[in-house]
């Protein structure tokens, strides 16, 4: 067992706030998997139904655009609801979400199912972290959401093992199902665990706004968390079709190295939990930013055997950004506002990482300069990521 110091290390050190958390990261875990699994099937949903790469792209833009348009509205909704019972309703819609998808028979019926699922989708994040951020001490929040940061990476690894798995055998329309009925599933362990999220939230009323919107925080964590979406999601989402046109590689083969290349992730992920309770959310900010942006420029630059290495690469320093970054937004605003503030900040973020990003890729892609994308995404996160140097201190920076 690892001891605590004045600043919580060791995982235990939550307590039985470790059981809550280890229950959302399972509910998070469906979440993102829902909003990642299109990606390794994307070029068999553009052959079935002769797309592009932008039209493709328009598919996580929708499904994006539902999710952003959800966390926006979701302070009204833990006005009148509590934050437990919100994680479930996002969790039976989810599940109904996907089940729809997978019965869509046109590419517009599919981009209408997939808003619906991204609306389900939007709702669950601000009172998740809402709920883990109030059951614990603010020295093992780093821990807590990088805990809850291994669901999303887990994703990332599991998404691509699934369509390598089932190809030959199940279509993308049955995985589609079968995600959404363990997502249902999901819903109703968690209405049954009683872990947690019996308070509600703010609204999104005037004097509250005004109150996130006047410090220079909020518009700094909206940026920094876009870019942290594009290196992760936005690259994940367009990066099989990439490989397959632009070097060639096997659909399978390529599915199978982004898989391996979240594996290390998973492990970051956990690993940058103590980290940012020792160093702080401002450090841990800038490195997984400024690390991620080079190897995405090299994604865009190299070729032959040096671009298998820069894949495996790529997304093992993104992944840290989160837990900092909500970390970030708990230092920055108060536990009665914090929904709000999350419900403000991410949907752009992810209207910028999950949708406009893939579209622009798709386009790079369409004009045979695939690679120029990824160069240009990398310089502007390159770039952006100084923006930190203004956040609040957090515990160990003090």
């Amino acid at each position: 067992m690892q001891q605590t110091n004045k600043h919580g290390v060791g995982f235990l050190a939550m307590g039985s706030g470790l059981v809550t958390i280890l229950v959302l990261t399972l509910v998070f875990f469906f979440n993102f998997m829902a909003r990642l699994i299109l990606a390794p099937f994307v070029v068999n949903v553009e052959l079935e139904f002769s797309l592009s790469h932008v039209q493709a792209g328009q598919l996580f833009l929708f499904a994006s655009l539902g999710v952003s348009l959800a966390l926006a509205l979701s302070g009204f909704a833990a006005r009148v609801v509590k934050h437990r019972h919100i994680v479930v309703i996002s969790c039976l819609g989810i599940g109904l979400g996907l089940i729809l998808t997978s019965l869509a028979q046109s590419f517009a019926a599919m981009k209408v199912t997939l808003f619906g699922m991204g609306l389900a989708a939007g709702l669950y994040l601000p009172s998740g972290i809402t709920i883990i951020t109030s059951s614990l001490s603010s020295l093992n929040w780093g821990k807590g959401l990088a805990v809850h940061e291994m669901a999303p990476n887990l994703a990332f690894i599991l998404a691509p093992i699934v369509a390598a798995a089932v190809e030959g055998f199940f279509s993308w329309r049955g995985v589609f199902a079968a995600l959404g009925t363990g997502s249902l599933l999901m819903g109703l362990i968690f209405f049954f665990s009683n872990q947690g999220g019996e308070a509600k939230g703010e609204s999104p009323r005037p004097a509250i706004l005004k109150t996130i919107f006047r410090q220079p925080a909020f518009w700094i964590l909206t940026v920094l968390f876009g870019l942290a979406v594009s290196m992760t999601f936005g690259v994940f989402s367009m990066l099989p079709v990439y490989l397959v046109s632009s070097h060639g590689l096997d659909k399978g083969w390529a599915n199978e190295l982004i898989s391996i290349s979240r594996i290390p992730s998973l492990l970051m992920a956990l690993g940058s939990g103590p980290v940012i309770d020792r160093i702080g959310s401002k450090k841990t900010v800038r490195i997984a930013l400024s690390v991620s942006a080079v190897l995405t420029v090299l994604l865009g630059l190299c070729s032959g055997p040096l671009i298998y290495a820069v894949v495996l690469l790529q997304p093992m320093s993104a992944v840290c950004f989160f837990a900092a970054g909500f970390t970030a937004i708990s230092m920055s605003f108060p536990n009665s506002i914090r929904n709000v503030a999350i419900s403000l900040i991410i949907p752009l973020a992810l209207f910028m990482g999950t949708g406009a990003v893939p579209t622009l890729l798709g386009w790079f892609g369409d004009q045979g300069l695939f690679y120029l994308g990824f160069v240009i995404l990398g310089l502007i996160v390159l770039g952006g990521m100084n923006l930190a140097r203004w956040l609040p201190y957090s515990n160990a920076e003090e």
